[in-house]
């Protein structure tokens, strides 16, 4: 079975849609182009680097349990880490915390505040703790930060999510 079959069957069981899949192909343009369309979560190319493999099923293994839906999502956040401001764009949001990503260095379990706005001008300003550290693979790369929001209000809560339900249904 092709990976782009495999993937299928599993991301359409409702109770196998959760589990994360590593798709490992041949390193030519066409097989990367062609799995790069499947919805594995990480692809890794032959010939296969053995740390490569248990760092990335490290990564997939200790991604925390998420309690709603995630909308992709490119917005500026000024953030604020031990009194000094930064910068970082968000990859993703859902009413429960944000995946961002800055050439700033945190910690896992550090608190930061941040300052965003969503797309419909809505305002917010939460503190938020580090729950997911993806280390930077390369020199000029930037690090990738999994973060729960603390504070957020019900009304907050709940236009994030309905932020997160049109723009799914907008790709799907």
């Amino acid at each position: 079975m092709d990976g782009e079959t495999l993937c299928s069957l599993v991301r359409n069981d409702k109770k196998l849609q959760r589990v994360s899949i590593v798709i490992v192909c041949s390193s030519s343009k066409f097989h990367i182009e062609r799995q790069s369309r499947c919805r594995a979560n990480a692809f890794l190319c032959e010939p296969l680097n053995l740390s490569t493999l248990f760092e990335k099923a490290h990564q997939l293994l200790t991604i925390a349990q998420r309690g709603s839906l995630r909308a992709p999502i490119a917005i500026k956040v000024h953030g604020k880490y031990k009194d000094k401001p930064f910068l970082c764009i968000s990859d993703n949001i859902s009413a429960s915390g944000m995946l961002f990503q800055t050439d700033r260095i945190i910690d896992q379990g550090d608190t930061i505040i941040c300052s965003f706005f969503l797309p419909n001008s809505l305002y917010f300003l939460t503190e938020a703790e580090v729950v997911r550290v993806v280390e930077k693979k390369f020199e000029f790369d930037t690090c990738h930060y999994g973060i729960k929001f603390s504070n957020l209000n019900s009304n907050d809560k709940a236009a994030i999510e309905k932020y997160s339900k049109e723009k799914l249904l907008k790709l799907y």
